[in-house]
């Protein structure tokens, strides 16, 4: 059975991963759109990528700001 610290850990990093998970394809359509096909397929998945580690600090800005 998991620690307690361990299922402390998950629980505080599950909604990151699913948040992340969908924060890439959108960020993928937002470089497309902004950049073009060429762009894109060189360097749209990197840049989304990266992009959508920070998801939660655009969602509080959103909200927020």
């Amino acid at each position: 059975m998991a620690d307690t610290k361990e299922m402390f850990g998950l629980i505080l990093i599950m909604p990151w991963i699913i948040g992340q998970s969908l924060a890439v394809p959108y960020y993928n359509y937002l470089y497309f759109m902004e950049h073009g096909f060429i762009s894109w397929l060189f360097f749209g998945q990197i840049v989304a990528s990266i992009q959508s580690m920070f998801w939660p600090f655009e969602l509080f800005g959103y909200l927020f700001g």
